[in-house]
């Protein structure tokens, strides 16, 4: 029955359609941000800003309440003989609030309202409120939560190891003290840890037999690419 109303109002006003007229749509994006679609060539006093060729640029969208969605968009033009516009509102449009200025026939199924005037100024003000997605804090908790518990589970293994290696320190002799405190450390190529320990290498390659077989480290890999890794 409104649309019914509004074309009947429409077809009236149209044979009187001037220049001093304003039609077209305004589209407003779930950002908040408007896109402009209107005709009119008479310019707007307000800050030498001309409405013509589908530009407009006065105008303000305001964001009350970001928790609760809550929007206020409103016009603030010259005067015009006629005003015809159909005022798209966000697709994620939960309800209207209320609005006020110029006469306004709202379509909520289309999330539209039409905005009807003649002879006065074009100022219309519309309070809306959209969907807002609520952030899932307990996955965030529950994120960190299990971020927490690897960390300290890791932690956890690696005093293990540490306890367990210091352990065996009674039963090796000084070097294999110092070639166990090195890996405890860190992983190393087999050449690079008796490099750094600046150990004979017929004497590194029987303190690193003697620890493969009290079953304390073990190696992977051929030739000089060998790594040493403890159990």
């Amino acid at each position: 029955m409104k649309n019914i109303l509004f074309l009947a109002a429409f077809l009236c006003v149209l044979p009187l359609i001037s220049s001093d007229s304003v039609i077209g749509e305004i589209h407003i994006q779930e950002d908040g941000t408007p896109l402009f679609y209107l005709e009119s060539e008479q310019a707007i006093n307000e800050s030498g800003i001309f409405l013509e060729k589908g530009e407009i640029l006065t105008y303000s969208n305001n964001y009350l309440d970001s928790q609760e969605g809550i929007w206020e968009f409103s016009l603030d033009l010259g005067e015009y003989e006629i005003i015809l516009i159909d005022l798209y509102l966000p697709n994620n449009l939960q309800s209207i609030i209320s609005t006020e200025g110029i006469e306004g026939v709202v379509n909520f199924d289309k999330k539209m309202i039409h905005l009807i005037g003649k002879n006065e100024k074009l100022s219309f003000k519309v309070k809306y409120q959209t969907e807002v997605k609520k952030k899932n804090y307990l996955s965030f908790f529950l994120g960190f939560i299990l971020i927490v518990l690897v960390v300290v589970i890791l932690l956890f293994l690696r005093k293990k190891k540490e306890r367990k290696m210091k352990g065996i320190f009674p039963f090796v002799n000084k070097n294999e003290e110092l070639i166990i405190n090195k890996l405890m450390k860190k992983e190393m190529r087999q050449k690079e840890l008796r490099e750094l320990l600046k150990i004979p290498k017929a004497s590194f390659t029987r303190y690193i037999l003697n620890l493969e077989k009290k079953r304390i480290l073990y190696r992977v890999g051929e030739g000089k690419n060998k790594i040493l890794k403890l159990r």
